[in-house]
């Protein structure tokens, strides 16, 4: 993200501080009832589960409902159908801004990246798999061809060492980021990189012939697929996209996605990295949606100075 674009979030947030309580007196109002809150309700960014939308009938939904009739002002950005979620809440007025997760772009590649670019010989295929939960490395090592590298970074850094002591176990050729950035070495077909850091990860995308990005094999959830989108990277995801139901619908809208079941991902991995053309064109389609779907943060800022002119 450019200076431009932190400054504009910067901004943004101190907007919301101006025009809005503090969010812990919004959440006593909400869960703890305490009928002191009436000032207008601006959120950048709001989410609201399945789970909860459907849990109509206790004590605590109808005073969010009661509580979202009264108070809540258009939200800056909503995921996809957020908003139908909110209105079928009780809130009025709800308006659809856009994502701010498409203005989040990587400034500059980070050092590894750099690094990887110079040691990685000429026409290797690199999968970068992100984010990935318990589980699923395994599965990964399981059905990814031999003949590609592998850069691994599982989503919680407590794991690196238990993933680590798991390479090691299977007998697999693998490096560390932390040691291998010292004295880098060229990485070849077979070896998986463990990429042991953290703030990387969006930037190491740029490099990959295929991305999966991980949370959402086994378990609801998922991660953010626009991290290796904005580099037109194809991507690979689990079935269980529930974080981020709105981008994911956009992009399968566009056929700019593979979602595999864990039985599929051997298949489909070796379906993009077999066949380049194919390849390329979603990660196309992703970077042509990431971009059309721009632009969330200047509506934001311009829906909260609306507001601060209407209070002055």
């Amino acid at each position: 993200m450019t200076l431009n674009g932190w400054l504009q979030i910067l901004l943004f947030f101190v907007l919301v501080l101006l025009v809005t309580k503090p969010l812990g007196l919004f959440m006593a109002h909400v869960f703890n009832r305490e009928r002191t809150f009436l000032d207008p309700v601006l959120t950048p960014i709001e989410r609201l589960t399945y789970r909860l939308t459907r849990v109509d009938a206790t004590r605590e939904m109808a005073d969010i409902k009661a509580t979202l009739a009264e108070g809540m002002r258009p939200p800056a950005e909503f995921k996809d159908a957020l908003n139908e979620r909110l209105k079928a809440l009780g809130a009025a007025n709800v308006r659809v801004g856009g994502n701010l997760k498409y203005d989040i772009r990587v400034a500059q590649p980070a050092a590894v990246t750099e690094a990887l670019r110079a040691y990685l010989p000429l026409g290797t295929k690199v999968v970068v798999c992100g984010s990935t939960l318990a589980g699923e490395e395994e599965l990964l090592l399981n059905s990814l061809p031999p003949d590609v590298v592998t850069v691994l970074a599982p989503r919680h850094p407590e794991r690196f060492e238990a993933f680590a002591a798991m390479l090691a176990a299977r007998g697999a050729g693998f490096v560390r980021r932390s040691e291998w950035i010292a004295a880098p070495t060229p990485l070849v077909p077979g070896m998986v990189f463990l990429l042991d850091s953290i703030g990387e990860l969006a930037s190491v995308y740029s490099l990959a012939s295929v991305a999966v990005v991980g949370g959402g094999m086994f378990v609801p959830g998922g991660h953010n697929p626009l991290e290796p989108a904005q580099f037109g990277v194809p991507v690979v995801m689990g079935p269980h996209y529930e974080n981020f139901r709105g981008i994911v619908d956009k992009l399968r809208d566009a056929d700019a996605v593979a979602i595999a079941e864990p039985s599929q991902l051997a298949q489909t991995l070796d379906g993009l990295l077999a066949d380049e053309d194919a390849a390329k064109t979603i990660g196309a389609r992703a970077h042509a949606v990431f971009e059309r779907e721009a632009g969330a943060t200047d509506r934001a800022v311009d829906a909260l100075l609306a507001v601060l002119e209407k209070q002055a």
